[in-house]
């Protein structure tokens, strides 16, 4: 008779929810841009290549109860001697922290407890006038030309990205 207990449920196994997570919950049911879904799955698959170039792990054996607040500040500390932001450094372990949420809420409450890295704000450059007004006299008078010219004000009025402009109907 084999032993059940030594057997890993996929249930357990960390990357099991991944698509649900990433093509149901966050798109369907939560209604992120598929840019966000994007950029979650960018910080799962760095974490993935962690566990597996880092540390040695299987993926197909590590499981949510390895996922441990130490592993995660570890994957951090990895991240930043990597020569990662701060900022980018939150916006992966808030990935992580978003995955579990959903997936194990043991694991991630005690994931919630790790602080954020300091990140020192940096004053965003802005056009000066001058830029602008070249930027938006470029475009000819033509009809596709005010065309283009619209789409330029309305991307630097709004800051709204080229993905959802395009998709404006």
């Amino acid at each position: 008779m084999k032993n059940k207990s030594a057997k890993i449920s996929t249930d357990q196994l960390f990357f099991s929810h991944t698509w649900n997570f990433l093509n149901v919950y966050l798109v369907k049911q939560v209604g992120r841009s598929q840019a966000t879904a994007e950029s979650y799955r960018d910080s799962l698959t760095i974490f993935k290549n962690y566990l597996v170039g880092e540390l040695g792990k299987s993926i197909s054996t590590f499981q949510f109860s390895d996922c441990t607040k130490e592993c995660i500040y570890n994957f951090r500390e990895y991240l930043l001697a990597n020569g990662s932001q701060p900022s980018t450094v939150n916006v992966r372990v808030a990935a992580i922290r978003a995955y579990l949420n959903i997936s194990v809420q043991s694991v991630a409450l005690a994931i919630s407890q790790i602080s954020p890295c300091k990140t020192i704000k940096k004053e965003k450059p802005i056009l000066s006038d001058d830029a602008l007004a070249a930027i938006l006299s470029a475009p000819p008078n033509t009809k596709f030309g005010v065309r283009d010219r619209a789409i330029l004000i309305l991307l630097y009025d709004t800051a709204v990205r080229i993905s959802e402009l395009l998709n404006i109907r």
